[in-house]
C-alpha cells in the first residue's frame, strides 16, 4: 500500500523526536522553545477550550518554571520543563517526565507518558494554518482531492470520531506524502498512492486540522489531512471512509 518508502529508520527516530534548533547550550535551547503553547486536540483540554502553556526561561537546577491553562490528562500534572536527552520534557512534582517533544519553534510532537501522539503549536505562529485559512475564504471551501468538487464539511473531521464504532480505515484522494511527525516540513518517509485505503492507529487535530497515524510495515508515519495545493487551493486529501472492499 505504501510506495517510495526509504529506509531511514535511524533519522526517524533521532532526528525527528529531538528539538531542531541553531543552538549550542541549554542556555540556547530554553529562550528559542520558551513562550507561550497551545494544544488542539480535545483529549488535552478542559471545558472545550485549548491548553494552553507558557514556557518560562525563570528556573533553578534545569527545572524551569512553565504556567497552564485548562489542560487536561497528563499535561495537567506538568509543573516544570526543561531539556531532557535532547528532548523538550514537561516534568510533574514528582519529577516524573510526562511528555517528552521534538521538533522546532512553530511546532513540537511527541507522545506523553502513557504512550500517545501529542502535538503543540506556538501561539501566533501557526504556519500552514493561516495560509489554509485565507484559502478557504478566497475558494469557499476545501476541494476533494485535486477535484473541482467542494468536500463536505464532515470529510474535515477526526475519522475515528466520524466512524467511532466502524470501519477504522481512510481512502486518499491524492498521492499522499508519509511525514514521520506530525508536521508539514518533517521529513517524507513515502508516498499512499491515490485511491488507496490505510488503516488508522490514532488521529489527532492541531492548528493546521486533523492528522492521522498509520502502521506501514515496521514503521509508524503520519497522514495530513487539509493541505495546500500549488501554495493556493485548499484540499482534503483523504476522506473519513474507504469505498474499496477488503481483500
Amino acid at each position: 500500500m505504501l510506495g517510495v518508502v526509504r529506509s531511514l529508520a535511524v533519522a526517524f527516530v533521532v532526528v525527528g523526536s529531538t528539538l531542531a534548533a541553531q543552538a549550542q547550550s541549554e542556555a540556547d535551547y530554553i529562550a528559542a522553545f520558551s513562550g507561550n503553547w497551545q494544544v488542539f486536540e480535545p483529549a488535552y483540554s478542559e471545558g472545550g477550550v485549548k491548553c494552553g502553556m507558557a514556557l518560562s526561561k525563570s528556573g533553578t537546577n534545569g527545572r524551569y518554571d512553565l504556567s497552564k491553562s485548562n489542560c487536561a490528562a497528563e499535561l495537567a500534572t506538568a509543573e516544570k520543563w526543561g531539556i531532557v536527552d535532547q528532548q523538550l520534557a514537561f516534568i510533574d512534582k514528582g519529577g516524573l517526565v510526562v511528555v517528552r517533544l521534538g521538533g522546532n519553534q512553530r511546532r513540537m510532537t511527541g507522545t506523553t507518558v502513557a504512550g500517545k501522539p501529542i502535538v503543540f503549536d506556538r501561539v501566533g505562529n501557526d504556519g500552514l494554518a493561516s495560509q489554509l485559512e485565507a484559502a478557504v475564504k478566497a475558494s469557499g471551501c476545501y476541494y476533494l482531492g485535486f477535484t473541482d468538487k467542494c468536500a463536505p464539511a464532515s470529510e474535515l473531521a477526526n475519522p475515528l470520531s466520524a466512524n467511532p464504532e466502524g470501519d477504522k480505515r481512510i481512502q486518499a484522494v491524492v498521492n499522499l506524502n508519509v511525514r514521520s511527525e506530525a508536521r508539514p516540513d518533517a521529513e517524507a518517509i513515502g508516498v499512499v498512492p491515490m485511491n488507496s485505503c490505510v488503516a488508522v492507529e490514532t488521529c489527532l487535530t492541531a492548528s493546521d486540522g486533523v492528522w492521522c497515524q498509520a502502521r506501514f510495515g515496521e514503521r509508524n508515519g503520519w497522514l495530513r489531512k487539509a493541505a495546500l495545493r500549488q501554495n493556493r487551493w485548499p484540499v482534503v486529501t483523504y476522506v473519513n471512509k474507504c469505498e474499496t472492499p477488503s481483500q
